[in-house]
């Protein structure tokens, strides 16, 4: 989560960590990053370090509550999008990756 909240920073955008969104009636979310865009617009990052099966049902209902989010009149400033980054081991695929 560091190396993209410097990136942004080091880039000049705004940038929100681990901070909560309050939209419609006491719904929120957290996402990892919100990072303000040139056009004034905030774009929600997420970082995975494990994609394992054991956590979908975590990240399915992450995603449930960021589409509820992007339904709400709160996430007029927002790309209607989550951009993921995630972690992947090093040639433990044998792809090289």
């Amino acid at each position: 989560m560091l190396s993209l909240h410097l990136a942004a920073w080091q880039a000049g955008l705004t940038v929100f960590t681990d901070s909560i969104i309050s939209f419609g009636e006491q719904k929120s979310i957290r996402p990892d990053h919100r990072i303000s865009l040139p056009d004034g617009r905030f774009v929600i990052y997420e970082n995975r370090t494990r994609c394992k099966a054991f956590s979908y049902p975590r990240m399915l209902e992450s995603l449930t509550n960021k589409q509820a989010f992007f339904n709400s009149s709160e996430s007029q400033e927002f790309l209607p999008e989550v951009r993921m980054v995630v972690n992947l081991p090093r040639k433990q695929n044998g792809l090289g990756l």
